[in-house]
């Protein structure tokens, strides 16, 4: 799929969205060219709608990806266009998988951070979680151990996250996750 940051798309052209190829039939900008409506009609691929409208702000306007000269690349397993469903649900679940792996690698080895997978030592600040919770993103595995350092922050405010989905009835374990979560209501 080709992409041309340089040109706003135009009536006419092929674009790729929402796993088909779809050719631009008219383009609404607001008076101050901050929101565009772009009206579709499916061009090519399997889709519950021949034509719609979609609205855009004017970065997404610009960064809509436009075949070059209209042609569509197909896929080789279904015939549709490129990237197709089935191979973009085989990327994702490919990285689904990556990272599950080095969670159950870590989670099963006392004293060893679960976002970064190295030691903790006495010296380093850490958050451990109540044991008989056991992991919620690892079922069957014991709570996890983090270290309280910046670059070990997303994974644990990830594992916080998903915490607070599994059990909404037990407070913020970790001190910046219920910071955070005070900011957010």
């Amino acid at each position: 799929m080709a992409y041309r940051n340089s040109e706003l798309p135009k009536v006419g052209d092929v674009i790729a969205h929402d796993f088909a190829a779809w050719t631009i039939t008219e383009i609404w900008p607001k008076d101050d060219k901050s929101i565009y409506r772009v009206k579709l009609a499916l061009a090519y691929g399997m889709h519950e709608t021949r034509e719609g409208t979609i609205r855009l702000s004017r970065y997404q306007f610009r960064a809509l990806e436009i075949y070059p000269v209209g042609r569509v690349p197909l896929c080789s397993c279904c015939g549709h266009p490129a990237p197709c469903r089935i191979s973009e649900a085989e990327r994702v679940s490919s990285e689904v998988m990556e990272v599950t792996e080095k969670r159950m690698a870590r989670a099963g080895i006392p004293g060893i951070c679960y976002a970064c997978g190295e030691v903790i030592s006495n010296r380093q600040g850490s958050i451990t979680y109540p044991a008989d919770e056991g992991n919620v993103q690892l079922p069957g595995y014991p709570s996890p151990r983090f270290h309280t350092r910046r670059e070990c922050a997303d994974a644990r405010y990830a594992y916080a996250g998903d915490r607070a989905k599994a059990m909404p009835d037990h407070l913020a374990f970790d001190d910046i996750y219920a910071t955070e979560e005070r900011r957010s209501l």
